[in-house]
Formats: C-alpha cells, structure tokens, sequence
C-alpha cells in the first residue's frame, strides 16, 4: 500500500488501516511500503526513478512473501491508466505465490476502460480472478463490469475524530468560505475561484480562502489567477496544513466548498462534516451517499460550473439559519458513519471474513 508521504486520502485511509490496534489484534500484518512519488504534483507523471522504484518494490515484495509466507495479500490498487499497468507486476507476483488477493479500490474508470481497450479488458479479468473487492460506496459497484471475483465489500471510508466542530448562530454567520483540498484542476480549485467571483458581481461580500498543496496547479499559478481575477483581496492563499490545524481552519468557515468533478470519495467531504459545516458540492463519485442534498448540505448535478456552485452557496447565504442545521446533521451523521473507529470495525471485519472465505 501507499503511505504518507505524500499526503492525499488514499495513503491516511492505508495509514489508519495499518495504525489500526483492532485491526492489528485479529491479524499478524507485514507491510510493503509503495512509494512512488514524492509529491503530489509528481503523482501520474513517468520517470525513469519511478521505474526504479517499480524494481525496488516489486524485489521486496518477493522477500517479504518468502519470509512472512502471508495467507492473504491486501493490495490498494490502481484501477485505470499507466499505473493499473504497473501494478499488474505486483498482481502477478501475488497470483505466482497464490496468495488471496484483496483489492481495495479507491478510484473511478474501471467501466470506461473496460470497455475501451481489448487489452485492458483482459488484464482486469486476469487481475481481479477469484479475488475479493473492496468498494467506497454502493453506487461504486457500476465501476464494476465484469463478474471474475469472489466477493464485494462495500466499506465507507472513516476519519479520526479531533473534536472540533462547530454550528455558528444566524447572527454569527460571516460569509467565511472554504476551499480546502490539494490544489488540482479537477478538484475544482479554478471553479471555486470563480465562483467567489460570480457573488461578488452579485453584491455579496463574502471573505474566502484556499488551503492546499501543490497538485496539477501549482501555488503560484492559483495566486496568479486569483489576481488576475481581481480578488486578491476577497481570498486568501494558504499552504497546507495537517491534522488538528485543518480541522481548526475548517471549523472557522461558515460554508465548506468542493466543486469537485472528477472524485470518487473525497476525504475532506468527511473532515467537514466532522467539523459541523454546511457544505458545497457535486454529485461526483460518492458524495450524493456522503451528503443528503438539501437536509445536511447542497449538491448541484453541473459539474465544473462555477455558477452553480455560486448559487448554492448564495442561497446559504439568503438562508443563514440553513448554515447551522445543516451543519449539526452532517456532524450527526459523520458521528454514525463515518468514524475511524467504524471504518476500522468494517476492515477488521472483512479481512476476518476474507480468511475464512472458501
């Protein structure tokens, strides 16, 4: 699996599993740390280090089978693209020893390939033969186009709970507006910005801020644009920050804002709701089973349309009292879905299941 560094949601979610005392307490774990880039903007990029790297895991891999001799092997893998190739050598290295596998799948586009290339419908039959899925949602399943394995869970993911959250009054609303998420195209970093834009041509004053690292746009670039833009000073850049001071800063926002449009399960979705905001979003990947459009936030179906998101967040705004109801049920249902210590109960549930499974 993929671990910190660099810092996205697949690699917390692995960093929990493998962190987990309950998940430890029922199975004996024997980690091989895949590490390919060292920094978002690197992720999806070919270079000949990674190949290294490739060599370098894939030697270790072999080891650690020949020492631990594991029953199963659970494999984050990559469902699409170049790095769907590259983890087909960990695949066959896992198939050669016959050892179970378990692919736990934390991303979209298997059905778009499947269904584009002969030689990448081989490979996924080939792949996920007799194998055991783990999927993020139910509506996750469509992804899956073909019927070669043993078994599907559906496993939410779940975050630590830091115990900061809160529901601002009517009178307390400040129009304070949140973006926070790596700095990446299809994330809606852009969308956002202009959205800003739209209210403010609308006559709203609002104050609004971008938290995140380097992705496909980099610092520079998302602070050009926002000057460019004439906002420079309506929105604040910030680098970003980890664990307790991004729920501190989340928790400062009145409205929590993710035009994503291209994401199956976005984490930060859950780090709001944990933090009792209203949020913005779309209904990309999972969020419509994440967020409940019009009880615990609002969705639009419009995707990369900074106007739609505009006027979701403006009818916050016409409807202050929405900002504080709306946040007290997202917090509720983080508190009855989406805890790590759910998330963990699920895994160590599975990989229980998935050992005695015939």
């Amino acid at each position: 699996m993929q671990l910190p560094p660099p810092t996205h949601g697949p690699a917390l979610r692995n960093q929990t599993i493998v962190s987990s005392d309950l998940v430890r307490s029922k199975i004996n774990i024997a980690i091989v740390p895949m590490q390919f880039s060292d920094s978002i903007e690197e992720i999806g990029k070919i270079s000949l280090y990674k190949y290294v790297r490739l060599i370098s895991h894939l030697v270790k891999l072999i080891k650690r089978i020949l020492v631990f001799r594991p029953h199963i092997a659970y494999f984050t893998i990559s469902p699409v693209g170049n790095s769907f190739l590259r983890d087909c050598f960990f695949v066959l290295i896992l198939k050669v020893f016959r050892i179970r596998q378990i692919y736990h799948l934390r991303g979209l586009g298997i059905k778009e390939c499947y269904n584009r290339s002969g030689l990448f419908r081989f490979l996924y039959k080939w792949a996920f033969r007799d194998s055991v899925i783990v999927l993020l949602s139910e509506g996750h399943r469509s992804d899956i186009c073909f019927d070669v394995h043993k078994k599907i869970f559906v496993i939410p993911n779940g975050i630590e709970d830091f115990g900061i959250f809160s529901f601002p009054e009517k009178e307390s609303v400040q129009n304070r507006l949140l973006y926070f998420s790596n700095l990446v195209t299809t994330k809606g970093v852009f969308v956002f910005i202009d959205s800003v834009d739209v209210l403010i041509k609308k006559g709203y004053k609002v104050s609004a801020t971008i938290c995140g690292e380097n992705g496909d746009a980099t610092y520079e670039q998302v602070h050009d644009y926002i000057v460019k833009m004439n906002l420079e000073n309506t929105i604040t850049l910030r680098r970003g920050i980890f664990g307790k001071d991004k729920h501190i800063l989340i928790s400062q926002c009145d409205i929590f804002i993710l035009p994503t449009y291209l994401e199956l399960f976005p984490g930060v979705v859950l780090e709001a709701m944990q933090c009792g905001k209203a949020i913005v979003s779309t209904t990309t990947g999972a969020i419509p089973e994440i967020i409940d459009d019009r009880i615990n936030g609002l969705l639009t179906s419009k995707k990369n349309d900074p106007v739609a998101i505009a006027d979701l967040t403006e009818y916050y705004l016409l409807n202050p009292e929405l900002i504080s109801l709306h946040g007290a049920l997202a917090r509720k249902k983080y508190e009855e879905k989406y805890r790590s210590e759910i998330f963990e109960k699920n895994m160590a549930e599975m990989f229980m299941d998935v050992f005695y499974l015939k």
